[in-house]
């Protein structure tokens, strides 16, 4: 059935004359009822809601009694598109509020109005200055040669159905959802910032940098930000563990109101972040976060596979001039030195052997002693070394190496500064160890912070 809006000069409808859909994402609402075998207070509001709605519709044929049923009003006169809960009185789409023909039209003053009523009042009936006749239908009117035609009167001229309703009522209605605009947008604006004070996320932490590198690693809010927007564009990619997996590690104990509520992406790496460099546990995570704890360890499992695969594909084998060009103070008198190195069989196993030449040189610490012949030049602590010759080629001394050292221990330390890695590994990401290991590596090239701090002479 083809339904119209009835507002005056809204031409709103749900068909076309074919009988075609015509009004697409358009709703037509029917004027509401009188609610008065209600509680006392719902038959009162329901009441002026109706004679609301009647008001600003402006129809002379809708009266509070008579509401037909094919009177219909479209969605296009409510702010948000539909109207407001019945008990909703201060909400401004409580009734129709916007696009009213009739708002538009020129309001006629009291004394047009006045002025137009007493035009259609019927003229008095002169009588004749002769004795009255006891026949009222007799009347000086109807004698021809007076010059006057008989009028008939009629009861209807005494009512003002031909004047302009005075828009008084109408304009207070306007001016009062003007005002219920003005409240309800300092509201919002009001509940936006106490849910941003309240709320458990990165933005809480945006102006404190010590929170930030306590909690992420990095060294400030600018750094974090600065690598989410290297990895933003793929952020699309994180594969979550699926629902059915997730549902078979799920207790039947677990309360449904415990379910996933969906946080915004950075705030998921905000989150691994924490269990990495914070180590805070799972249930501590989702306790901060509002969301269940088993949505916690998806979130972790699914970011470590998502930074293992990005972080790992990006070549850190920089070349030699990139090096040479961006290589630290204390570096500069080692310039065929292209990285460090702290033990032994993770060197071998790394791969890099592999891709160093016979021009290149690394700097070892502790534990790293060389027990096979190399092609490359090695440069270590004296103490350390237990081939004499090896530190008589490379021609520093003792104290410059051990200068050198530090950057490898800081490295080290960076790492070990992850506090998951420094605790026991929950049983739930247990199996995924090896990545995190690696992404809390990788990260290192991205947290921006000085290796080594001025060391005083």
């Amino acid at each position: 059935m083809a339904r119209s809006c009835c507002v005056i000069n809204c031409h709103s409808r749900s068909h076309d004359s074919h009988g075609k859909p015509k009004a697409k994402g358009i709703g037509f609402y029917r004027i509401p009822a009188w609610n008065k075998n209600y509680a006392r207070d719902v038959s009162e509001v329901t009441k002026r809601q109706r004679m609301a709605w009647i008001a600003a519709i402006g129809r002379p044929n809708i009266t509070f009694q008579n509401t037909p049923p094919h009177m219909l009003v479209c969605s296009k006169h409510f702010l948000k598109g539909k109207p407001a809960y019945k008990m909703m009185e201060s909400d401004p789409d409580w009734a129709p509020s916007i696009h009213l023909g009739h708002t538009e039209l020129k309001a006629a003053t009291t004394a047009k109005c006045d002025g137009r009523a007493r035009s259609k009042q019927p003229p008095q009936v002169s009588h004749s200055s002769g004795p009255e006749t006891d026949n009222p239908g007799e009347s000086h009117a109807g004698n021809p040669a007076s010059g006057e035609q008989p009028m008939e009167y009629n009861s209807a001229l005494d009512h003002d159905y031909f004047c302009d309703p005075e828009p008084a009522c109408l304009d207070v209605t306007v001016e009062k959802n003007m005002k219920l605009k003005e409240e309800m947008g300092t509201l919002r604006k009001e509940i936006q910032e106490l849910k941003m004070q309240s709320a458990f996320g990165l933005q809480r932490f945006a102006g404190s940098d010590d929170d930030i590198q306590f909690y992420t690693g990095f060294a400030s809010y600018r750094h974090f930000m600065m690598f989410w927007g290297l990895i933003e564009p793929s952020v699309h990619k994180v594969i979550y563990r699926s629902r059915s997996e997730a549902t078979e590690r799920r207790s039947e104990a677990v309360n449904a109101s415990h379910t996933r509520q969906s946080l915004q992406p950075i705030d998921e790496l905000f989150l691994f972040q924490m269990c990495l460099a914070a180590g805070l546990e799972e249930r501590d995570l989702a306790d901060r976060f509002g969301i269940h704890p088993l949505t916690v360890s998806g979130i972790i499992s699914s970011w470590t596979n998502y930074l293992y695969t990005l972080l790992g594909s990006v070549c850190i084998w920089i070349d030699a001039e990139d090096i040479k060009a961006h290589l630290p103070d204390d570096f500069k008198d080692f310039p065929d030195t292209q990285g460090s190195i702290s033990d032994e069989e993770l060197f071998r196993r790394s791969g890099l052997a592999d891709l160093l030449t016979e021009d290149m040189a690394i700097v070892v610490d502790e534990g790293f002693l060389m027990s096979d012949c190399v092609d490359w030049k090695v440069y270590c602590p004296a103490f350390l070394s237990q081939n004499s010759q090896m530190l008589a080629h490379s021609g520093f001394q003792r104290q410059e190496i051990e200068r050198l050292s530090a950057h490898v221990e800081s490295v080290i330390r960076r790492v070990k500064e992850n506090k998951l890695l420094d605790s026991v590994i929950p049983l739930s990401i247990s199996g995924s160890i090896k990545e995190i290991f690696t992404v809390a590596c990788l990260l290192i090239n991205y947290q921006n912070k000085p290796l080594v701090k001025a060391r005083a002479k």
